[in-house]
């Protein structure tokens, strides 16, 4: 290819190139295309005329770099871009986190009012609940439509629930008429143990060899009296007493054994 410098160039043109420039206040040797399209001086002496007359700067803009720029907080003296000198910046930035305006706790961001709890009641008191209105509520139906639930996760959720609505908690409580009995089948560990049992006796009842009608379980040590007469302590104990819930303390029985092993359950069955 053929040198721009050269005469047979395409680019040749009366012969600028070719020449030497120098810089026109300290005489060192420059570029051609600073001296042909720009200031005609060198790196130094183009920064000290920028220097002498802020004006000329090409990025000069609303001359905000040639006010003189105070510290925010002790009045010194600092570049035009900073708020705060090296001093001040580190004693701000190494105070206590503010607390939140309603409940006094300690806040992770230094420009939150409120923690998260204060700021969503707070949002909700302005704007109301979003999941009450009939929109939202349908895309949760639908998110939540058709979604299986593990078992690990459905013992784990029982689990989480347990004691938050029982006896007295619970909104439907009235007087503690619920008996013992119901109190105890109504618990997980109830149901996985008459699971338990069903799949060990193949679902047959051991008394009459019936298979595949309604079936019950059969508590074979169990005492119904006790000296504490207070249930949700006698539940509690109930859970953590291992024997109770052994798979050989009971057994399967169809609904006429049982009723002939327990005959009170006829009688309550007739009134």
């Amino acid at each position: 290819m053929n040198n721009s410098k050269d005469k047979k160039s395409l680019k040749y043109k009366d012969g600028r190139t070719l020449k030497t420039y120098y810089c026109k206040i300290c005489g060192k040797k420059i570029d051609t295309d600073t001296a042909l399209y720009g200031s005609n001086m060198c790196r130094s002496c183009s920064a000290k005329e920028r220097l002498k007359d802020p004006k000329k700067n090409p990025n000069y803009i609303d001359g905000r770099s040639l006010k003189k720029n105070y510290c925010e907080i002790c009045n010194k003296e600092i570049g035009w871009e900073a708020k705060r000198c090296n001093r001040c910046a580190k004693t701000k930035y190494f105070q206590p986190m503010p607390k939140c305006i309603d409940c006094g706790k300690k806040l992770k961001n230094r420009n939150a009012k409120r923690c998260r709890s204060c700021a969503s009641r707070e949002k909700f008191r302005k704007f109301g609940n979003p999941a009450k209105r009939l929109d939202v509520r349908k895309k949760m139906s639908r998110k939540r439509k058709g979604r299986k639930l593990t078992e690990s996760w459905k013992i784990n959720l029982s689990l989480s629930m347990r004691g938050k609505n029982a006896g007295k908690k619970n909104h439907f409580f009235i007087d503690g008429r619920t008996p013992f009995t119901q109190s105890i089948k109504n618990l997980l560990e109830y149901n996985n143990w008459r699971k338990q049992i069903f799949i060990r006796d193949n679902f047959t009842c051991q008394e009459c060899g019936q298979y595949g009608v309604k079936l019950n379980n059969f508590l074979k040590e169990y005492d119904q009296f006790s000296p504490i007469e207070d249930k949700e302590t006698l539940v509690r104990l109930a859970i953590k007493w291992k024997p109770f819930w052994n798979i050989n303390n009971g057994k399967t029985l169809c609904e006429d054994c049982h009723l002939i092993l327990h005959p009170s359950y006829n009688l309550r069955r007739t009134k």
